[in-house]
């Protein structure tokens, strides 16, 4: 039996312990698609995933099962892309889009 994209995404960031980019996740298979993920108007996530691996992480993160921090884009730069937006560390709408590295962790409950 495979694994569901959401079960994919939650035991990947429980196995790493933390400090997963969307670089990370992007090699899941059923992760790539043509959708973004914003945080707040103009201020992108992660964009080139798919519809499924948005809805997902939204839920995992109402859950509380994954949780996400900003970072710095050096996590990103180090794993080999980044977005090319204008990069913010600040969590909060933009009149233009702008780019909040982030990397995630397990929630506070992790199953195993």
């Amino acid at each position: 039996m495979s694994k569901t994209l959401k079960e994919k995404i939650y035991t990947t960031i429980v196995a790493q312990g933390g400090s997963v980019t969307f670089v990370y996740l992007a090699r899941l298979e059923g992760f790539a698609g043509d959708y973004e993920l914003a945080y707040a108007p103009n201020c992108v996530l992660w964009r080139g995933i798919s519809e499924e691996a948005v809805t997902v992480l939204r839920e995992l993160i109402n859950e509380g099962r994954v949780r996400f921090r900003p970072v710095t884009a050096m996590l990103y730069f180090y794993d080999g892309t980044s977005l090319a937006l204008p990069i913010t560390d600040k969590p909060e709408p933009h009149d233009n889009p702008h780019w909040l590295p982030v990397a995630f962790w397990p929630g506070e409950e992790v199953e195993t």
